[in-house]
């Protein structure tokens, strides 16, 4: 009587995750995201698929059965979880790791062996000169000619009188230029 070993409890049976959802992104990464170190990933599948799975979190607002990317989505779900009766400490971490994003993903560029073609071009980027061609500032534009600027003078502009034409012609000289008789 209870003196023998017992049987361990049968696996639980859970549903394929598709890669491509935030459910399946954050079992590929598992590791990065905080607070995952003493997690399971298959408890994580149980909790977000079939215990928050398609349950409604928020007036109107439901858990998807493969997570969400929404950040507002996931603070929700953590509020749910959080203020559900009875409470479950175990969930609400599971819950939590949604909130907490992971950092900043670096990844390792992996260089091609050296080639004859790679050695070519490195030695045509070494030959291109790495200072900018010297700054020439372009040149003013000609001023006109005396005979020109008279007959513009002469000839009646077209179009409304503006202040830059009434400037030109000295319609309303400035004080410093009033010549008193």
């Amino acid at each position: 009587m209870g003196q023998g070993k017992s049987k361990p409890p049968p696996p639980m049976k859970l549903p394929p995750v598709p890669k491509d959802s935030p459910l399946g992104f954050m079992l590929a990464e598992w590791k990065q995201y905080p607070g995952t170190r003493d997690k399971d990933k298959a408890k994580m599948i149980h909790y977000c698929v079939e215990v928050w799975g398609g349950k409604e979190i928020s007036g109107n607002v439901f858990w998807p059965v493969f997570g969400s990317s929404e950040d507002w989505v996931r603070q929700k779900l953590n509020l749910w979880v959080n203020t559900k009766i009875p409470f479950s400490q175990e969930e609400s971490d599971y819950a939590s790791i949604w909130v907490e994003t992971p950092g900043v993903f670096l990844f390792n560029l992996k260089e091609k062996p050296d080639s004859r073609e790679d050695k070519k071009r490195g030695k045509r980027e070494e030959e291109v000169p790495l200072v900018p061609p010297p700054y020439i500032p372009p040149q003013a534009p000609p001023l006109p000619d005396n005979e020109n600027a008279q007959e513009q003078a002469e000839t009646p502009p077209r179009g409304p009188m503006t202040r830059q034409r009434a400037r030109q012609q000295n319609l309303y000289p400035l004080r410093g230029d009033l010549r008193l008789g």
